[in-house]
């Protein structure tokens, strides 16, 4: 969504220029909505805020995919996916944007976490690097509707693992602090 937001735009039927006013939206709602998340992050726990994100996330992605797939039959297609792109980012900036950045940090002790810090942030840049790079082929390779099927059937696979995952391995905080983990050291 971020790298090719104005390419995505407007082949969903904007023009050049609003499509470039929609990216510019998108990059000031990352940057809100991540500054909102910090302090929710410990109000509502980050576990429960993260689900919420993958959630709306998945949701909005269904939006995006069926307005890519029927642009050409309604012509407000295209505004619906600008809002779903929009709601997507709100989502994401609020869950998996922010939130992995700093539970990796809580999740280990102090002895390996910077070790921890240094893996998560290399999968994290290989990921995006490979998402990237992949985009573009992908979008190329075939057809229009082929793609957002791909993509959707993708998705509602990935999705309960995620779901999964997070709720039977990803410790709550305050699950956290009865083992001693993220409370501050004493030093001698």
């Amino acid at each position: 969504v971020f790298y090719y937001s104005t390419s995505l735009f407007t082949s969903s039927g904007l023009t050049d220029e609003s499509a470039k006013f929609a990216t510019i939206g998108i990059g000031a709602i990352m940057v809100g909505m991540t500054l909102v998340s910090i302090p929710l992050m410990d109000r509502t726990g980050r576990r429960t805020l993260h689900l919420y994100g993958l959630g709306g996330m998945f949701i909005f992605s269904i939006f995006i995919t069926i307005s890519f797939l029927i642009k050409e039959m309604i012509d407000w297609m295209s505004y619906l996916s600008v809002v779903s792109t929009l709601s997507f980012v709100v989502f994401f900036a609020v869950g998996p944007g922010s939130i992995p950045w700093m539970i990796t940090a809580e999740l280990f002790s102090q002895g390996p976490r910077p070790a921890a810090m240094s893996i998560a942030v290399l999968v994290n840049w290989l990921a995006n690097f490979l998402v990237g790079i992949g985009f573009p082929s992908m979008k190329v390779s075939s057809i229009t509707f082929h793609f957002c099927a791909r993509k959707s059937r993708l998705r509602v696979r990935a999705f309960p693992i995620c779901i999964l995952y997070l709720f039977s391995l990803l410790p709550k905080m305050e699950q956290l602090a009865n083992f001693g983990i993220g409370e501050p050291t004493e030093t001698a």
